[in-house]
């Protein structure tokens, strides 16, 4: 729901009860996990599979030792519980059904490793969105995660994303567990994302990391800069509050 005035959103909280007062900042390139606008994914014939497939799997070699870094990381900063997200991805993807299913796409149907790596992780992961259980849905979201990293890394596109220079409330359409984990804490007042689960291992993360979170809200790109109070545990997001409510807020915060 979206009022003029002092404008507020309702959405699903992450139950964190947490709250935070912060300027919007808006990270253009993070994007939502479906990541076919983000890389070029057109279908080309290869003539020399080989080498092909030899590119994918040093893609897959790649990507896989990016994940020990996140799950060593991410043991050293938060817990085993957490590491172990990344400790999946990576059995993901080795996983036969993801791994060989890449591989088996490219020699038979003679296409280019992006391309195969997009229909395979598009394929596996609408079959988790599609399933009955909302814990077993929320694992699709993984299966994109690994896929966007193998895309970039085939791109030759780094792991960073952009980091705030100042403390905010970040928007995104939503954030993988990959982004999640190396955005700087320190100046992450929350983050606000359009699309998400409180299944998913985004929210795994964010709780633990003390961040307060609401997803599913219908965010606009016009609303960065502004100032917002996100209030985890009432599930609302407060656009340009009134002076009243920040000082009620900034009150509550010491």
């Amino acid at each position: 729901v979206y009022y003029l005035s002092i404008e507020y959103l309702i959405g699903r909280s992450l139950e964190n009860n947490l709250h935070n007062l912060g300027l919007f900042d808006l990270l253009k390139d993070i994007k939502t996990p479906a990541f076919i606008e983000r890389f070029k994914l057109d279908a080309e014939t290869i003539s020399d599979i080989d080498s092909e497939i030899t590119r994918y799997q040093s893609a897959h070699e790649k990507a896989q030792k990016e994940l020990q870094l996140l799950y060593e990381k991410t043991l050293s900063n938060l817990s085993k519980e957490e590491a172990d997200i990344f400790d999946m991805h990576i059995m993901l993807m080795n996983d036969s059904q993801f791994h060989q299913a890449i591989m088996t796409f490219i020699k038979e149907e003679h296409k280019n490793a992006e391309y195969a790596v997009n229909k395979i992780g598009q394929t596996l992961s609408e079959q988790f969105f599609q399933m009955p259980d909302a814990y077993l849905q929320a694992r699709g979201s993984d299966i994109l995660d690994i896929s966007n990293r193998l895309l970039r890394t085939l791109s030759g596109q780094t792991d960073s994303i952009q980091n705030q220079e100042n403390p905010c409330i970040l928007m995104a359409d939503d954030l993988t567990p990959s982004q999640t984990i190396q955005l700087d804490s320190s100046k992450l007042l929350g983050f606000v994302t359009r699309h998400g689960s409180p299944y998913s291992h985004t929210a795994i993360l964010a709780k633990t990391m003390q961040v307060p979170a609401l997803q599913q809200v219908d965010i606009e790109q016009d609303w960065d800069g502004h100032t917002a109070i996100l209030d985890g545990e009432k599930q609302c997001l407060y656009l340009d509050p009134e002076e009243d409510m920040i000082k009620e807020y900034k009150a509550k915060q010491q």
